[in-house]
């Protein structure tokens, strides 16, 4: 990874930025009346710096240390943004803070914010997509004199694919992913799901992949969508397959297991998992999907009978054996979207 420098746009303010986990560093100006270069850094002149192969787990790490005027009752806040979502949001005194210097030789303060990389799992991208975030660096005491605004790149690899599940997108195909709504459908609406919430939701949209090493990913950012998924899933142990949740890829229809993958499903097949702490659904594509560069990937909060709502199979059943959960089994499908396991 290469080594990127730049100055800030900002009277007041400059900052350092350190990117871990991948043998780099990145600098920028350390002091917000002189700003200074390292012998190990470039200069950037396009106003970015970009983390590579962004993986998105907590064992990479950036550190952002930014500097301003010695002030007392200054108070440095800093947030990650894109498309008007937050995904990271940290001020003095939390965790992720640390104080370094208090007026120092060049007359500054010096404030370092951690930036664990899973904080940025939920920022959308396509496999091998290079995708812009905003960072802002502002001073809550004193904003309009004293904010630094400029962005940076996180460069992901063929490993992830994350959908845009924003409020804006729901029900508005102009944005975000194919997400839409229905009204409280699913074969066991009746007896597990309370008033407050009987809007169901459906993703159904194509993503690119390469084939079975890429995990495809929907985060249940809007808050209804996440408490429809909760009320299905209840209090259910991890390992459990939710017969109230149902997914398929490319028309396969396959399990959903609450937090980690079932005893039904072997590590080479294709399956998803619901984050009961986290809120994401995660696609593990299998060996069946081991030469497609595309997967047409539908989740939705409700039975699989439920799925006439949107259009789809009008009943679809399971079947058991004598050892429990073993393969899906539809009665009609609708223009050959959903399939039955072999």
């Amino acid at each position: 990874m290469t080594t990127q420098t730049h100055r800030l746009a900002s009277v007041c303010l400059a900052a350092v930025l350190i990117i871990g986990g991948f043998g780099a560093v990145m600098v920028m100006p350390a002091a917000a009346d002189a700003p200074a270069n390292t012998s190990s850094s470039d200069i950037a002149t396009d106003g970015t710096t970009t983390i590579q192969s962004f993986e998105a787990n907590s064992s990479n790490m950036s550190q952002l240390v930014v500097a301003n005027a010695n002030n007392s009752a200054s108070t440095i806040e800093v947030e990650i943004t894109k498309d008007n979502v937050t995904y990271y949001s940290a001020v003095e005194g939390d965790t992720e803070y640390t104080r370094l210097e208090t007026n120092n030789a060049n007359s500054n303060d010096v404030h370092q914010f951690n930036i664990s990389h899973d904080t940025l799992a939920e920022v959308p991208m396509g496999i091998n997509e290079d995708v812009t975030v905003n960072l802002t660096v502002w001073d809550q005491n004193d904003p309009t004199n004293d904010t630094t605004e400029t962005s940076f790149v996180l460069s992901n690899t063929d490993e992830r694919s994350v959908l845009d599940t924003r409020s804006e997108a729901v029900d508005n195909p102009d944005v975000g992913t194919a997400l839409t709504t229905a009204e409280d459908v699913g074969l066991f609406s009746f007896s597990l799901l309370s008033d407050e919430n009987n809007t169901d939701y459906r993703v159904d949209e194509q993503r690119s992949v390469n084939g079975s090493e890429t995990d495809i990913i929907v985060p249940l950012q809007d808050s209804d969508m996440a408490s429809r998924y909760d009320e299905r899933v209840g209090d259910m142990d991890a390992g459990t397959p939710v017969f109230n949740i149902m997914s398929s890829a490319d028309g396969d229809l396959i399990p959903v297991y609450v937090d980690e993958r079932g005893d039904f499903s072997d590590a080479t097949d294709t399956y998803a998992v619901y984050d009961t702490d986290t809120d994401r659904i995660t696609v593990m594509l299998g060996e069946d999907k081991a030469d497609r560069s595309a997967v047409d990937v539908y989740t939705a909060s409700h039975s699989i009978s439920g799925s006439e709502a949107f259009g789809y199979s009008e009943a679809v059943l399971f079947r058991f054996d004598v050892e429990g959960f073993s393969t899906f089994s539809p009665l009609t499908t609708n223009a050959g979207h959903l399939t039955a396991g072999a």
